[in-house]
C-alpha cells in the first residue's frame, strides 16, 4: 500500500495468494485509510492471485458505493477469472474510465470480452494533454475466439500494437483508437477446440504451411535468425510429409529456453521462417507458469524467457505453437491421474512441486486424445533425467540437443523428422497407444531402489561418523 500523501494510492501485491476474503480485507483496511488520507488516484495490483468473478463484482461495488479516488488501472492477470467478471468491469469503465485493465492468463472467452468491450467507445479514448489515449486493455491467453468478437472489433477502433511502440500512456497509431489490444491474438485452446481445428491444420501440404508462416521481423527474430533461417532451408527443403504424420512435441521448461537461441531447423526462429517439415509444439499451462520462476534464476534466463514472450503470439499464429489451457490436462493430473508423478505432485525427496512429474503425466493425457486424430505426440526435453523418466512410463520423450546433432549430420536427409528420432522413441510412437498399457510398475521399482539407495548411503555416512568418533577418542 501507498505512504500517505503519495498521488496514487497503490493497493495489493502481485504473486501473494491474495483471495476473495483477504481482497475484503484489504478494501477494508484501504476505506479506513482514505478516511484520513485523499489521493488523486488508485492503482491494484492484483495479478498472480487467486481472485475469482466473486471477488471482482465485490470491488467494483465498493468502488461504485464508496468515496475513491479515480482507478487509474487494475491489474488482474493470471487470477481464476472467468466471463463472470466482465460485466462488473464493463460498469467500472462506465464508472471511471480506467486507463489500464490487464485480464490476461484467465479464462474469459468471446462472450465475456463482447460485454466488456461493449461501453468502450463511448468513454474513450481521454486526453491526456495534447493526445488522446485510449483503453490499454490486455487479454492474451485467455479463452477467446477472436473471430467471433468481428462486430464488436468492427464496430471499434482497435489498436493492435503491431509495432510494439504503444504503451498505456502512448498511442502510435494515426487515428484516435478506442482500445489497445496488444497480443490478442495469443490465446490458449482448449483441447476439443484444437482436436476439431488445428491438428486438422497441420494435415495440409508442407508447401502450403511454409508459404502461410509469417516472415521473421525485427519484433520476432534472434539475433541468429539469418543463419537458422539458413539451416532450416538446407534440410527442410528436401523434407517430404507426405506419408508420414506431422510431429507433435510437448515442450518442457529447458526446451522452451533452447530453442529461443537455438540456430536448427527446428528452433522457434527457423520455423518462422520455414517448416516444411510440418513441425508443431504444444505448450502447457505448468511450463508456462514455470517460465516467470525461471526469469528469476539468472539474467541470461531472464533474457530467454522476455524473448519466447515477444516471439509467441506470431509462433501461436503460425500455428506452430500450440498453447492450450489446463483444462482436461492439468486438472485431471490434479484429479488424480498420476503415472510419473504422485499425489499431492510432489517430490518425494524434497516436497517441493513435482513439474516434471505433472508434464510428464499431461503428455499420457493429450497423447490419448490425440490418439482419435491419428497423432502421435513427444516430450522434447534437453534434461536427460526427465527423458529417462518419461520412457519409463511410455511417455516417448526426445532430447533436443541430440535430435539438432542429427539434423546437423549431411549424410542425414530423412523424409520427415520421425527418422531423426532415437529408436526406442520411434518404436513408441509408431505402437498403439492406451492409457491402459501404461505400466508404472518398473517405475515404482526403480523409485524403490533409489530410496533404497538412498537410505544405505545415509546409514554409510553414520557408520563412518561413528568410527572417526571412535578413532579420535582413541
Amino acid at each position: 500500500m501507498s505512504a500517505p500523501g503519495a498521488a496514487i494510492l497503490t493497493l495489493g501485491e502481485e504473486g501473494k495468494g491474495i483471495d476473495d476474503n483477504q481482497l475484503e480485507r484489504l478494501l477494508d483496511h484501504a476505506e479506513a485509510q482514505l478516511r484520513t488520507q485523499k489521493y488523486r488516484f488508485v492503482f491494484f495490483t492484483l495479478g498472480e492471485n487467486l481472485i475469482t468473478d466473486q471477488g471482482v463484482q465485490l470491488l467494483v461495488g465498493r468502488l461504485r458505493s464508496g468515496d475513491w479516488p479515480r482507478v487509474k488501472g487494475i491489474r488482474l492477470h493470471k487470477n481464476q477469472l472467468t466471463n463472470g467478471c466482465c460485466a462488473a468491469l464493463a460498469e467500472l469503465v462506465r464508472l471511471c474510465a480506467p486507463r489500464e485493465i490487464h485480464l490476461s492468463h484467465n479464462s474469459i472467452d468471446h462472450r465475456g470480452v463482447a460485454e466488456l468491450l461493449a461501453p468502450v467507445a463511448e468513454h474513450y479514448p481521454w486526453s491526456s494533454g495534447d493526445q488522446t489515449v485510449p483503453l490499454w486493455l490486455r487479454l492474451e491467453h485467455n479463452q477467446i475466439d477472436v473471430k467471433q468478437l468481428k462486430p464488436e472489433l468492427t464496430a471499434l477502433s482497435v489498436c493492435f500494437n503491431p509495432t510494439r511502440n504503444c504503451t498505456n500512456k502512448h498511442c502510435v497509431s494515426k487515428y484516435a483508437a478506442h482500445v489497445h489490444l496488444p497480443f490478442f491474438s495469443a490465446q490458449r485452446l482448449r483441447v476439443g477446440a484444437m482436436l476439431a481445428s488445428h491438428v486438422s491444420h497441420h494435415r495440409k501440404a508442407p508447401a502450403s504451411r511454409a508459404a502461410a508462416a509469417p516472415a521473421i521481423t525485427s519484433a520476432t527474430a534472434s539475433p541468429a535468425s539469418a543463419s537458422a533461417a539458413s539451416a532450416a532451408s538446407s534440410v527442410c527443403d528436401q523434407a517430404r510429409d507426405d506419408e508420414v504424420p506431422p510431429v507433435a512435441f510437448l515442450l518442457d521448461t529447458c526446451a522452451v529456453l533452447h530453442l529461443v537461441t537455438s540456430t536448427s531447423p527446428v528452433s522457434f526462429a527457423a520455423l518462422l521462417h520455414s517448416n516444411s517439415l510440418g513441425v508443431f509444439y504444444y505448450l502447457a499451462d505448468t511450463v508456462y507458469n514455470q517460465l516467470d520462476s525461471v526469469k528469476a534464476n539468472s539474467a541470461g534466463n531472464r533474457k530467454r524467457v522476455n524473448q519466447f514472450y515477444k516471439m509467441l503470439p506470431a509462433l501461436e499464429e503460425a500455428g506452430i505453437v500450440l498453447f492450450l489451457t489446463k483444462d482436461d490436462l492439468e486438472t485431471r493430473v490434479f484429479g488424480g491421474f498420476h503415472r510419473a508423478t504422485t499425489v499431492g505432485c510432489r517430490r518425494q525427496q524434497d516436497g517441493k512441486f513435482d513439474s516434471d512429474g505433472v508434464l510428464i503425466d499431461v503428455g499420457l493425457v493429450l497423447s490419448e486424445k490425440l490418439v482419435a486424430c491419428d497423432r502421435r505426440l513427444a516430450l522434447l526435453t534437453s534434461d536427460f533425467g526427465c527423458a529417462d523418466r518419461a520412457m519409463r512410463v511410455n511417455m516417448p520423450a526426445q532430447r533436443v540437443d541430440i535430435l539438432e546433432q542429427r539434423m546437423a549430420a549431411a549424410a542425414l536427409r530423412p523424409a520427415n523428422l520421425m527418422g531423426l528420432l532415437d529408436e526406442p522413441v520411434q518404436r513408441l510412437l509408431q505402437a498403439e497407444f492406451s492409457l491402459d498399457d501404461v505400466d508404472t510398475s518398473q517405475v515404482s521399482v526403480l523409485d524403490a531402489l533409489q530410496q533404497a539407495h538412498a537410505r544405505v548411503t545415509q546409514l554409510l555416512a553414520i557408520v563412518q561418523q561413528q568410527q572417526q568418533w571412535q578413532q579420535e577418542q582413541l
